[in-house]
């Protein structure tokens, strides 16, 4: 529990990080996590102004991330796109393990794969 809060703030710091330089899909004014009673996101960065969110889940893990995690996020994200009229989204998804070929296969222009080593990188 205490190591995927550590990796959850850490994928944060990263996201931070990569928007100060300008690289993230858009300029975040916000940073944080999402729950209600039954779900939870863990990263909710967004801008209000321009109503665009990115969504991100983090998983440590011994194994690969797939599809599944990502459909999931999908979903859940759904709850705050009904609350607010959201203009773009986008997904991240950090993973300690890696993807599935499945997952990497995806189409997606707004859906980022993250791994560790990646965010030793910045």
């Amino acid at each position: 529990m205490f190591v995927s809060r550590a990796f959850e703030e850490a994928a944060r710091q990263y996201l931070t990080v990569l928007n100060r330089k300008r690289e993230t899909p858009f300029d975040f004014l916000k940073i944080g996590s999402w729950w209600d009673r039954n779900e939870e996101i863990d990263i909710v960065a967004f801008d209000e102004k321009e109503i665009k969110f990115l969504f991100g889940e983090c998983k440590w893990s011994s194994n690969p991330v797939g599809t599944d995690i990502y459909e999931n996020l999908k979903r859940k994200s759904i709850l705050l796109r009904q609350e607010y009229d959201i203009k773009e989204n986008y997904y991240f998804i950090f993973s300690k393990s890696g993807f599935t070929e499945g997952l990497k296969k995806i189409k997606d222009e707004k859906l980022k794969l993250v791994s560790v080593d990646e965010m030793a990188d910045i």
